[in-house]
């Protein structure tokens, strides 16, 4: 499968879980965008500035501004990739265990995804099958 867009919203258990550094995440996040390029060198990626977490805001601020810092670099022509704020407005009462989003929650990451991607970049019908459930959710609110 080719796909036309990639949505990555990943980091946050390797620098809280498995104590790996800011820079090491985003390598990671870095070596699966050159996988997926391997593939497909039209694939446009957004990668999520992760959510936050009370109990680890450190490990996460760190995390977020190396995302903001080396994701953009990896913008070519061909294969876009644009950083999505998923942080600044998340309110953390949306967390139902502390880590994961309740439905609030899940809706604003929605939301969010749903603001960032263009529609012209979406074409495939399973990616125009996705926007149109997060639209369907959008309307339920």
């Amino acid at each position: 499968m080719n796909p036309d867009i990639v949505l990555l919203h990943i980091g946050t258990n390797d620098v809280v879980m498995s104590g790996y550094s800011a820079t090491n995440s985003v390598d990671n996040i870095k070596s699966i965008i050159s996988v997926i390029r391997g593939v497909d060198t039209n694939t446009d990626f957004f990668v999520a500035q992760v959510i936050p977490l009370p109990a680890h805001s450190s490990k996460i601020a760190e995390l977020n501004a190396e995302i903001a810092l080396e994701i953009p670099n990896l913008f070519t022509d061909e294969s876009q990739v644009t950083v999505v704020d998923m942080q600044s407005e998340f309110d953390t009462n949306w967390l139902w265990d502390g880590v994961h989003p309740d439905n609030d929650g899940d809706h604003f990451i929605a939301d969010q995804w749903y603001a960032a991607i263009p529609e012209p970049s979406c074409l495939s019908l399973f990616c125009l099958g996705v926007m149109y459930i997060i639209a369907g959710r959008r309307n339920k609110k």
